[in-house]
């Protein structure tokens, strides 16, 4: 068997050996995968430039490998609204979500470190932008708004991050920010800045972003647009008490009233649930309906039509939003009745079920959803 086995190895070497004297040592150095391109490479075309930009969005919407139950989107609606109290959970879980609504977070804890290390993956794509594209009289204004795209999507992540991982301006600005990371290649231990310098630079690159993107002024809402960036900017300004640029920021936004509009209270829940036809969103995380994921979505917990249903609403936000039969909340609260018309309870608990449907039923599909990470009403409210 030993015998046979060395045959083999030598029919084979001898095979090759024809294949491998035609190559000198210099074409094993320049070999590439027959798919793979430089960064240098693809900032050559425009598709190039899209193609690193775009990787930026689909690493806040989509798991990062095929193993992951996690996406960007999702653990931000979770890590933002579950600790809050107007929502409520029927029961312990096992996931890691738990450890956000009760804030007893741990160092080892997956979904928020699936959040930070995903949040700087973007940060670092949108730096290979932002660092190798040269603007000069000759750049294309689609190069542009491709660069501003970038300076957004690492504005967005550093305000995300800044939300969840370090403090409000107002408890405090020299308390500890964000690692600041500006460069593709930086001081692997690079300490963290201030609160005041992560929302310095939060500012400085929706500025940046609002001053490059001129192009999408509509169909944009899917992408990073200068709206969007005016947006986030009055968000910004109003968290670090800027009131005087807050309102410059928006009355800006709001000289283009036109391309936008306030949802009636007639296609409100429509525009919500349908984000992509709303009139007043300025910048949403766009799922095709194939897109939807189920028990995995973004509504699951909320919805226990096709998910979990485990999060409803809690007793005194009911009791507030019942008190005004017109406050369009009400008709995003789904109250199930069994057979006989009677509310139905979760299972061993004294808890209706009450579902919340703020992040469902996109095209009349349970798990579909796009959400809202902007809009015109927020912007009005910041002013």
């Amino acid at each position: 068997m030993l015998m046979r086995n060395v045959q083999r190895l030598y029919i084979s070497v001898l095979f090759l050996m024809p294949l491998l004297l035609c190559l000198s040592c210099e074409d094993f150095l320049d070999l590439k995968p027959y798919d793979a391109l430089t960064s240098e490479q693809l900032l050559l075309n425009e598709s190039g430039i899209a193609g690193i930009t775009n990787g930026s969005l689909r690493m806040m919407k989509d798991p990062l490998t095929s193993r992951d139950s996690y996406t960007y989107i999702k653990i931000l609606v979770q890590s933002t609204e579950y600790p809050a109290d107007n929502i409520l959970i029927t029961k312990p879980t096992t996931s890691t979500l738990w450890l956000s609504i009760t804030r007893d977070h741990t160092p080892i804890q997956t979904n928020i470190s699936y959040f930070w290390s995903t949040a700087y993956k973007i940060i670092l794509n949108s730096n290979t932008i932002i660092n190798k594209l040269v603007i000069d009289e000759t750049t294309s204004d689609l190069a542009k708004q491709y660069l501003g795209e970038n300076y957004f999507y690492r504005g967005i992540a550093y305000f995300d991050l800044a939300r969840i991982f370090s403090f409000p301006p107002s408890h405090g600005a020299d308390k500890m920010g964000l690692v600041l990371r500006t460069k593709i290649i930086d001081d692997d231990a690079k300490s963290r800045s201030s609160v005041a310098e992560t929302y310095q630079q939060i500012i400085s690159d929706l500025k940046k972003g609002a001053e490059l993107m001129t192009m999408r002024p509509t169909e944009g809402i899917k992408y990073g647009n200068k709206y969007a960036a005016l947006g986030f900017l009055s968000r910004a300004y109003l968290f670090t008490e800027q009131y005087d640029s807050v309102i410059i920021v928006a009355d800006q936004l709001l000289k283009d009233h036109s391309l936008f509009n306030l949802e009636s209270r007639e296609t409100y829940v429509h525009g919500l649930q349908n984000s992509f036809d709303s009139k007043e969103a300025l910048f949403i995380i766009y799922h095709a309906d194939n897109e939807a994921r189920g028990s995995a979505g973004i509504g699951s917990m909320y919805n226990g039509d096709g998910g979990w249903g485990e999060i409803f609403p809690c007793e005194p936000f009911r009791d507030l939003i019942s008190k005004y039969p017109h406050d369009v909340r009400n008709d995003l609260m789904d109250t199930i009745f069994d057979a006989g018309g009677n509310p139905e309870f979760y299972q061993g608990t004294d808890y209706k079920k009450i579902y919340i449907t703020k992040y469902s039923y996109q095209n009349n599909i349970a798990t579909a959803h796009s959400p809202i990470l902007m809009r015109l009403s927020e912007v009005l409210l910041n002013r």
